[in-house]
């Protein structure tokens, strides 16, 4: 969500036309299934998992977030579909 924040504030700055596209936030389907009392950044989920993250640079951003989500459906036994059914994402 914070990336998405961030390319809608970009555009505005530039008189751009925002860019219109459907996202599933990992860290707050994360929250949800496994309960947790506050949004967890991608790193202290990293962390949680034990697997090793260098924040902030794209292309670890990206393999960060399929990790987190393949652990999420692995660990859960849904799939993607199934998952988002089932916790109304």
């Amino acid at each position: 969500m914070n990336d998405v924040d961030f390319l809608n504030n970009a555009c505005e700055i530039y008189s751009l036309k925002r860019i219109e596209y459907t996202f599933l936030d990992v860290q707050l389907i994360y929250k949800t299934v496994y309960k947790k009392p506050t949004l967890s950044s991608l790193s202290s989920i990293a962390e949680e998992l034990n697997f090793e993250y260098l924040a902030h640079r794209s292309d670890e951003d990206a393999r960060a977030t399929l990790l987190v989500l393949k652990h999420i459906l692995k660990d859960t036994g849904l799939t993607l579909n199934e998952l988002l059914k089932k916790y109304h994402i």
